[in-house]
């Protein structure tokens, strides 16, 4: 998510018209919430973060997704959700593709590949 604010990623099924978790099978479901845990831990060791917040809105964008974000104590919207609660401020370019590589990293070198 370009939002400098908190690190946040949306994880996407790799399946078209998923408008619900419900739509999704069993498999299917239990995957997801494995990769979402995996994530979770992630970027609670590499961002020390204070708490992982999870949330499936998809109010704006119907495809199923799942936001993973980062939040710390200290931060902008701290103790209230992410959303609606401050003014976004995107990435600049070079920091956007840093942070976006970290994460790739990060993701890859985990032992499943994620």
């Amino acid at each position: 998510m370009n939002e400098s604010q908190f690190p946040w990623l949306i994880l996407v099924p790799s399946i078209n018209n998923i408008r619900e978790l419900h739509d999704l099978s069993t498999e299917q479901q239990v995957s997801l919430i494995q990769e979402t845990s995996t994530v979770s831990e992630l970027l609670l060791a590499h961002f020390q973060a204070d708490k992982i917040n999870i949330g499936a809105l998809g109010n704006l964008v119907p495809q199923f997704h799942m936001h993973v974000v980062v939040r710390h104590e200290h931060d902008v919207a701290w103790p209230n959700p992410v959303w609606g609660n401050y003014s976004p401020q995107p990435y600049a370019k070079p920091d956007s593709d840093s942070q976006k590589n970290q994460l790739v990293a990060l993701l890859k070198d985990h032992p499943r590949g994620l």
